[in-house]
């Protein structure tokens, strides 16, 4: 209670203190000077409240201790000098005369017989005696002495306190009760005769006893003499204090004199257990007392606190020294604890004050002296914060401490301020001059100033950029923000470029990239970035026009080769992620180059234009369509079917849709076209491969589609593979043959008339190849075609032929013999070739009507008033030409009337089923009829039987070349062939039998 109280009076002056108006919100120096001294002092009164308080409880405790042990002594004491007065009494009276002649007097009667002579007669002595004596002693005492004289049977002789005893039959008498049985005292005086005093219930309630036995002159024990105190006066003295009170509680299972006393239901109990005897009040304390406490009480004191009482149990012994019940005394603590309350308050509120004047003091004195100039530099500097006019601000610094000195340092901070403002004005104009925007972000790439060139550029005033994140402002919604060219600023080099934005926001197009230096603050630490946001416009343009050039070609827009190349890289890194197949398509438009030649270059253009569109039609937008050369064109499509037959299948459709697209007539102006391609395609993303294997294979089967007739589209076979490196391998070692010439050599065949006559030979090129043997003119001369090698080994057989002439016209049965040579379009469009031919001729001296130079229909076919030109510079020269072929091109009749023809030749594909094919044999009809019309020699080649030869014959051939005559052979076997062959050739070729195919 005490703690309390005192809590409650320092919280509420705590209260009051900090309650008082405050200058602001914020928690000003006053305050936080004033706050730990109140904290200080809180936590001083509260140790100081538990030391009173602690000591306030010892205090109080040991002052009802003190007070129990006081009433415990007087008790005891009380107890003591009544027993020992009582027993003295008793002595005292014991050893007077006339007890002992009463006692002999009662004797000759019988004792046991209360109302015989005898007794009464002793009975009446005693009161005779002791009557002045009891009167004197209630005179004096004020109450009557109470004797009691026992026999030595225990039995009761007379009691001398009552002024009138037990009516019996209508008279008062003494009753000669037994006292043994609820009569310790007396029944142990009789035994051991002793005097003795103690506490014990008798018919005369419960008293303090002193007993002294009565002993004859001759030593006879007569019985015994008893005094009584009351208890009930004492114990009404022990309650004299104010708020005292006194109880005594009797154990009934001690003495059965106790029982009876229950059982007469006078007195009340306890618990059913044990018996009120005597008690001042029967209140509060009554309601307290209970069994527990009772039975804690044994042997020895014991008390308690409860409701502002103190309550205290003392044991009550017999003569014994046994317990027989409990005094119970209770005391009123609230007037003392008041007290020690009061005592306590008043302490702790002198401590309280003398702390808490000091604070408030203290309190006023810094808000004066301290707080208030302070404020006044928090306002000037609240005023610069928000850009107010307040840089002319200056405080009085004329005190000569602390204060005074801060205020001089303040005000040479505004001095500063002021200088470091206006520097900062001029360096904002100087900025704004700038014509680059320049604007400057925190860690947080927030806009924290910028110039007039960026207000400009994002069309905002500074204010509205200020705050705003430059993600928000520079790049578009399309960028995230982690790729954010500004954000990514803390990670570039200071001074170094970051990548370019576009803001051109669907206007025209606008470029800046943005170069950065970081701001540090006075510690060296970053705060941030100044960005110069270069225009870089025009670069970007260029650069973007370069890009197409690198990656797109000009004619069509599609990618190019390397984009092309890029793309087909990608796909295969991509094919280790995704397991989907992929397909490469390789297109070559078929006899696009005679297209081109005949229509101009300006309309094959626009029909690669065209076929370029077409060709983007036909895939996704995934996928991609490139030019790789003139009329060359590569799809890449993605994504196919997992499984290998599945996405072959797809690519087969794609491949037919390719085709069907390109065979769709073609408009270039008022003419339409029509073309084919050739396809090669190879599927990947099943095992690795380079992008260079994959274009390999597509060409492979590209080149494959042109050999099986074009217009088409054939899968990439290994098989296809390996011929091809076997090609390749020819092709290295042709360049190696070529470097020499060592390993060609000529191989004649002869021509023969219908008479038999030898007439000429055709000049056949063999490769005696080192490890393959004799390798035939099919096997490589389209090559040397491709990689232009044919004009060198052309030039070498003109050569070679030449020569052979030159060595058989001194020969008189070879003399006659001219030699027929290829000449490919390769060699023949070369600018020199009429001049290395003219010098040819002239350098051996030949005759030039003895060489013949074949030339294929299909090479005819372009560049024909070149070709025309050329041939007829040779044909002045002497030289015969003679068409090879023939048949098997498209040309016209008009175009053969133009040319400088001697000859032509029947191809040997119609000679062969001439016999068997109606159509063949028409064919060859009307070869001859033209040849016949146009005045041309006709030599039929490939003749390998008598009936073909007969046939033709009939046609009005009468030249031959083939099988049924000889084979090629070595110009020395043939030498030998036409030495030996004479008039009679053609009797002895019919008897010979036909030769083998």
């Amino acid at each position: 209670m005490f703690c309390r109280l005192a809590a409650k009076k320092a919280a509420l002056q705590c209260k009051c203190i900090f309650l008082m108006p405050q200058p602001d919100q914020l928690m000003n120096i006053r305050t936080k000077v004033c706050l730990p001294l109140v904290i200080i002092t809180l936590v001083v009164a509260l140790m100081c409240l538990l030391v009173v308080a602690r000591q306030g409880s010892q205090l109080t405790e040991k002052s009802m201790q003190t007070l129990v042990d006081s009433k415990i002594s007087q008790i005891e004491l009380m107890v003591k000098t009544n027993g020992l007065h009582a027993m003295e009494m008793a002595a005292l009276v014991s050893r007077l005369p006339e007890v002992e002649q009463a006692y002999r007097m009662a004797f000759t009667g019988d004792i046991n017989d209360e109302n015989s002579p005898q007794s009464q007669q002793g009975r009446e002595r005693l009161r005779t005696s002791f009557a002045p004596m009891i009167e004197g002693y209630a005179a004096v005492m004020g109450a009557r002495p109470q004797l009691h004289f026992h026999f030595a049977t225990a039995r009761s002789f007379v009691r001398l306190w009552r002024e009138k005893q037990t009516m019996r039959d209508g008279e008062w008498v003494d009753i000669s009760d037994d006292l043994s049985f609820f009569r310790q005292s007396v029944k142990d005086i009789n035994a051991d005769k002793k005097p003795v005093w103690g506490v014990e219930v008798g018919s005369g309630g419960l008293a303090i006893r002193g007993l002294a036995p009565v002993v004859a002159r001759n030593g006879e024990h007569l019985g015994s003499v008893e005094t009584l105190v009351p208890f009930n006066p004492m114990m009404d003295s022990l309650s004299s204090g104010k708020g005292e009170n006194t109880l005594l509680y009797m154990n009934p299972n001690k003495r059965s004199i106790a029982t009876q006393l229950h059982d007469t239901g006078v007195y009340p109990t306890v618990n059913d257990h044990y018996v009120f005897v005597r008690g001042t009040t029967t209140g509060k304390i009554e309601q307290l007392i209970n069994k527990d406490f009772l039975d804690s009480v044994t042997g020895r004191s014991n008390w308690y606190t409860k409701d502002g009482l103190l309550i205290a149990g003392i044991p009550v012994n017999d003569c014994k020294g046994e317990q027989i019940g409990t005094f119970v005394f209770s005391v009123d603590l609230s007037e003392q604890q008041g007290i020690i309350f009061k005592a306590g308050e008043t302490l702790l509120a002198s401590f309280l004050f003398l702390l808490i004047v000091p604070i408030i003091v203290t309190y006023f004195v810094l808000g004066l002296a301290v707080l208030a100039p302070v404020q006044e530099m928090m306002r000037a500097l609240q005023g610069i914060a928000e850009g107010g006019e307040i840089l002319t601000k200056r405080l009085k610094d004329t005190a000569k401490d602390e204060i005074g000195h801060l205020a001089k340092m303040f005000n040479r901070l505004m001095d500063n301020i002021e200088s470091v403002m206006t520097r900062i004005e001029g360096y904002k104009d100087l900025i704004n001059a700038v014509p680059d925007p320049i604007f400057g972000i925190d860690k947080n790439h927030r806009i924290t100033i910028a110039n007039k060139a960026t207000e400009l550029l994002l069309k905002k005033s500074s204010d509205q950029l200020v705050g705003q994140h430059c993600h928000d402002c520079f790049c578009t919604s399309a960028c995230g923000t982690a790729d954010c060219p500004i954000n990514q600023l803390s990670s570039t080099t200071p001074g170094a470029s970051t990548s370019i934005i576009d803001i051109s926001n669907g206007e025209k197009p606008h470029f800046i990239q943005p170069v950065s230096e970081i701001l540090h603050d006075c510690h060296g630490q970053n705060q941030g970035y100044v960005v110069v946001a270069k225009d870089v416009t025009s670069l970007v343009l260029k650069e973007q026009e370069i890009n197409k050039l690198a990656f797109y070609d000009q004619l069509t827009g599609l990618a190019n080769r390397a984009l092309m190349v890029d793309h087909i890289r990608q796909a295969v890194v991509a094919c280790q992620r995704c397991h989907c197949m992929h397909a490469l398509f390789f297109v070559d438009i078929d006899d696009f180059k005679s297209i081109n030649d005949t229509l101009g270059h300006d309309q094959g253009d626009r029909m690669l234009q065209q076929i370029a569109s077409r060709l983007r039609s036909v895939v996704r937008g995934g996928d991609t369509v490139a030019r790789f050369g003139g009329d060359e064109f590569i799809l890449l499509v993605l994504n196919l079917c997992e499984d290998i037959s599945t996405a072959a299948t797809q690519a087969e459709a794609i491949g037919k849709k390719i085709l069907s697209t390109l065979r769709m007539p073609i408009q270039l102006d008022d003419i339409q076209y029509r073309c084919s391609g050739s396809i090669g395609l190879t599927l990947f993303g099943d095992k690795p491969v380079s992008v260079d294997e994959l274009l390999k294979q597509a060409d492979i089967a590209m080149y494959l589609a042109k050999e099986r007739g074009k217009n088409m589209a054939v899968f990439f076979d290994p098989e296809l593979q390996t011929a091809m490196m076997e090609r390749n391998a020819m092709g290295n070692d042709l360049k190696d043959a070529i470097l020499d010439l060592s390993q060609f050599t000529l191989y004649h065949q002869p021509q023969v008339t219908s008479d038999g006559r030898i007439v000429g030979t055709e000049a056949l090129l063999r490769w005696q190849h080192p490890r393959h043997g004799i390798v035939m003119p099919t096997d490589f001369i389209q090559m040397t075609e491709g990689n232009g090698l044919i004009v060198v080994i052309g030039d070498w057989v003109l050569q070679l032929a030449c020569a052979q002439l030159a060595q058989w016209a001194s020969d008189p049965q070879l003399s006659h013999l001219s030699i027929a040579v290829n000449v490919s379009a390769r060699q023949f469009c070369e600018s020199h070739f009429v001049q290395s031919v003219t010098d040819i001729v002239q350098q051996f001296g030949v005759d030039p009507d003895k060489l013949k130079l074949e030339l294929t229909e299909s090479q005819l076919s372009s560049n024909v008033d070149e070709i025309i030109s050329k041939m007829k510079e040779l044909k002045k020269l002497g030289i015969r030409f003679s068409l090879d072929d023939f048949g098997t091109g498209y040309s016209s009749l008009a175009f053969l009337k133009r040319l400088p023809l001697d000859q032509v030749k029947i191809d040997k594909s119609f000679v062969m089923d001439l016999l068997d094919d109606p159509n063949d044999a028409a064919i060859a009809s009307t070869i001859m009829t033209l040849a016949s019309s146009l005045g041309l020699e006709a030599i039929a080649e490939g003749v390998e039987s008598k009936e073909q030869m007969e046939f033709l014959q009939n046609l009005g051939c009468h030249m031959f070349q083939g099988y049924l005559f000889s084979p090629p052979q070595p110009v020395t076997e043939f030498e030998n062939y036409a030495r030996a062959a004479g008039q009679n050739m053609l009797q002895d070729l019919f008897a010979r039998p036909q030769p083998s195919q």
